[in-house]
């Protein structure tokens, strides 16, 4: 995880560790998924489940997917995103949203996997208290 955040330029901060926590210690609404070719750990994915009126009831939110570099562009990704739509539909989620920067390369793969835009914007409202020293965790 460290990995993909230094890529990208994320920070790894408390609202991460906190978050990275929950899903390790099995948070119901935090499915996980380490993703193994042959038997090296080459990636990993976290969908995160709720509900929305306008999504038919339960959907999903892909919070992440991370392969390593050197095992990108071998289809590893696309096997995963399938995989993680028939998890979310195992579980009754009728929808899979993610977020993705406008200049990612790997919005052509969610495009192909059938993930499409639509004419709204993802706003978020931190509602995690400041730490001791008074930073906030965003």
């Amino acid at each position: 995880m460290r990995a993909f955040y230094d890529e990208v330029g994320f920070a790894f901060d408390r609202a991460v560790r906190q978050g990275l926590e929950a899903v390790i210690a099995g948070h119901p609404n935090a499915r996980k998924w380490i993703i193994v070719l042959g038997e090296q750990k080459v990636g990993y994915a976290v969908l995160g489940l709720g509900f929305s009126l306008m999504y038919g009831g339960v959907d999903s939110f892909l919070d992440e997917i991370y392969v390593i570099p050197e095992f990108r562009r071998r289809g590893i990704a696309a096997a995963a995103l399938a995989l993680l739509a028939r998890e979310a539909t195992a579980v009754g989620a009728n929808f899979i949203h993610l977020e993705v920067g406008h200049d990612n390369p790997a919005l052509r793969l969610y495009r192909r996997a059938g993930y499409k835009d639509h004419d709204q914007y993802l706003l978020s409202l931190d509602l995690m208290p400041a730490d001791s020293s008074g930073v906030k965790s965003i």
